[in-house]
């Protein structure tokens, strides 16, 4: 399961070959099967839905659930100064 995460974000950073959606669909798959197989049915474990073949198909379809091809993009980077060397500079020491 955690596996095709991995190769998702791989792929996404281009550090190997391969469909980074597909990598992320199966992931989601692999997890929603395995809750369906070894978790009782009911509100406790699956608010009361049953996870069928179906209902994943379904759920992969929805919008919100595609993978961004771009999450990298989104934020700025930003540089984050170490903490001990920003406290030096205050007190006029080095290191």
């Amino acid at each position: 399961m955690e596996q095709n995460f991995i190769l998702a974000e791989a792929a996404l950073r281009g550090w190997i070959n391969g469909s980074a959606e597909e990598y992320y669909k199966k992931g989601i798959r692999a997890s929603m099967e395995f809750i369906a197989q070894y978790t009782p049915a009911g509100e406790t474990y699956n608010h009361g839905k049953e996870i069928t073949a179906e209902y994943i198909d379904q759920y992969l379809a929805q919008p919100n659930v595609q993978l961004d091809m771009h999450p990298m993009k989104k934020q700025p980077h930003r540089h984050l100064s170490c903490p001990q060397r920003a406290s030096n500079s205050r007190t006029g020491g080095s290191r």
